[in-house]
């Protein structure tokens, strides 16, 4: 999978993602774990704990991070600072770059929380 397809990926699943995490933050106080910016676009790592069952039919909890990109501009009309998930094509690399890092960032979260020891499961 080129980097392309895994960014439209990403951002389908983002766009799902970002009104539920957008409720979840108004209503939780929620506040990103990570954020990674280039110039006008930025990402929002959140962290997200989530209880499934493993093959011994014991629940446990997982950490899982969803990213949210997107592009601050200033509306010309109002003058009032906005954000959208459209992009140039002259602002890829900035993209690619938020993106990278992003998943760089997730990787380095995952190492530190498999170096941790596992939480006690608990009984299904």
């Amino acid at each position: 999978m080129n980097l392309i397809q895994a960014f439209m990926r990403i951002k389908m699943a983002s766009l799902d993602a970002e009104k539920k995490t957008k409720m979840e933050t108004k209503q939780t106080g929620n506040k990103p774990i990570a954020k990674i910016e280039s110039g006008q676009i930025k990402a929002a790592i959140w962290e997200n704990e989530r209880e499934i069952v493993n093959t011994e039919n014991k629940k446990i909890k997982i950490k899982m991070y969803t990213i949210q990109i997107e592009k601050s501009y200033l509306d010309a009309e109002s003058k009032d600072w906005k954000t959208t998930n459209s992009y140039h094509e002259n602002e890829l690399a900035k993209l690619k770059y938020v993106i990278e890092k992003s998943f760089d960032r997730i990787q380095e979260l995952k190492a530190k929380h498999a170096a941790m020891p596992a939480a006690m499961p608990e009984k299904a």
